[in-house]
């Protein structure tokens, strides 16, 4: 999970090239909501697909990247066979 500014359109942060260094490749978007944006992504790294969430810019960002904050805190700590596991989180 990611958190940015400004979520870009699907080719610009195909683009990125903060994900690119980290060996994200992003495939298309999963899913939005009213504070964020979910892309599949490859992680070429290590052979895996992932999910990178990022936060639209939105005028109370602040509280909305706290909120985030929550949340990849108390995803970190879930374990179970249909939950996806917490890789990494930063900020781009």
């Amino acid at each position: 999970m990611t958190i940015a500014r400004d979520p870009a359109p699907l080719d610009a942060l195909r683009a990125d090239p903060a994900l690119g260094a980290l060996g994200m490749v992003v495939s298309d978007v999963l899913g939005e909501g009213g504070s964020a944006i979910v892309y599949r992504a490859r992680d070429e790294r290590h052979g895996r697909d992932v999910a990178v969430k990022v936060i639209r810019h939105a005028p109370q960002i602040e509280r909305a990247a706290e909120r985030f904050s929550q949340e990849i805190r108390v995803a970190g700590r879930l374990r179970h066979p249909h939950i996806l596991p917490l890789f990494d989180s930063g900020t781009l």
